[in-house]
């Protein structure tokens, strides 16, 4: 039992600095992940599950989609916001959803991932003018 509340307290702590890294991140205007890799790297290699967040354009026409991060098990994600300024003619990013229709899960930039599984977000798209506009 002892063990297991050793093991519950390092979560904790390596959540927290996920956590710290990614604002760390953020506020420094960091492409990517590389001030928490180390880390999930070394968890990696203890046996640690990791699973694929990736972002898809879903009929963007310019700009590029986020690159694909890596979430480890039992450690929450930020997500990523429009990084690569992806654009659609005629419309406004709104965020991303796990259905390219829409009709899914919305996550924001900035939101946390906690599920351990893989995800796949896509682009949503709003128009930028309703009829009669």
């Amino acid at each position: 039992m002892k063990r297991e509340r050793g093991r519950t307290r390092r979560w904790r702590m390596i959540a927290a600095v996920a956590v710290v890294a990614a604002v760390l991140a953020t506020v420094s205007g960091c492409p990517d992940d590389s001030l928490f890799a180390s880390l999930v790297h070394e968890d990696s290699e203890n046996g640690l599950r990791t699973y694929a967040v990736t972002y898809d354009g879903n009929g963007a026409t310019s700009g590029t989609v986020p690159e694909t991060q890596t979430k480890t098990e039992g450690i929450d994600l930020v997500i990523l916001g429009n990084t690569g300024d992806l654009t659609r003619m005629g419309d406004d990013f709104a965020g991303w959803n796990t259905s390219s229709d829409g009709s899914g899960t919305d996550y924001a930039g900035g939101a946390v991932y906690s599920d351990d599984t893989d995800l796949t977000l896509y682009a949503k798209w709003m128009p930028l003018y309703q009829i009669g506009d």
